[in-house]
């Protein structure tokens, strides 16, 4: 459940996301193509997502950046592990589209999401960070019967010293600590189970923290 859910939040922590699927690019590709029916929340702004698997997701991918090119847009590139993105904005609309060569075929996610907008409340993360962090983007929406919500925080502290404060902290805030290594503590307490991972930016002097949190309806 975790890890699929991190790659739902995935496609919207990456960069600002819009716009509506266009199935019509998708014309004689081998891809299936599924809207994603959980409601997904971006620092409280509704986010749709698409996903589309299939041999045609390289093609499907070259075709949705050629047309954002030819409609004139700014179109801006990024890699983030195995996901190659492309991504652009239109006022105060966004779109990102993602692909990678998943484990059992290419796999494309395809997200939308409009500033305009009505926000929703973003849930309260459960976690008091150590002094140095400070809180960054939300995501959060349910999958079935499970809520979730993943935030980044920017620290001051190394992840050694900040695994260390965490480890000491997170008991007293009523989680129990199932597994930790300097990278991630795998944590947990009724009914809530959480993954909290540290890294760094090479040539920065500070330490991204990520916390993804997934509430079991009872």
């Amino acid at each position: 459940m975790i890890l699929r859910l991190l790659i739902i939040a995935a496609s919207a922590f990456a960069i600002p996301v819009s716009q509506g699927f266009e199935a019509q690019l998708a014309a004689g590709l081998t891809v299936t193509i599924d809207r994603i029916p959980e409601p997904v929340a971006v620092d409280g702004i509704p986010m749709t997502v698409h996903r589309v698997t299939g041999a045609g997701v390289p093609e499907l991918a070259r075709r949705i950046e050629a047309q954002w090119r030819s409609q004139g847009s700014e179109v801006k590139a990024l890699q983030q592990g195995s996901w190659t993105l492309r991504s652009r904005m239109l006022g105060a609309k966004s779109e990102v589209v993602q692909w990678r060569n998943g484990p059992e075929a290419p796999e494309l996610l395809w997200s939308s999401l409009d500033a305009t907008g009505p926000l929703q409340p973003t849930p309260d993360a459960g976690l008091a960070l150590p002094a140095g962090c400070v809180w960054g983007r939300s995501v959060s929406g349910s999958s079935g019967p499970h809520r979730y919500l993943q935030r980044s925080a920017r620290c001051t502290l190394s992840v050694h010293e900040l695994s260390l404060q965490l480890q000491h902290s997170l008991p007293s805030q009523g989680w129990r600590l199932r597994s930790a290594t300097d990278r991630g503590l795998l944590l947990d307490r009724p009914g809530v189970e959480a993954l909290l991972s540290l890294d760094t930016h090479q040539g920065e002097q500070a330490t991204w923290l990520t916390w993804l949190r997934v509430e079991h309806s009872r």
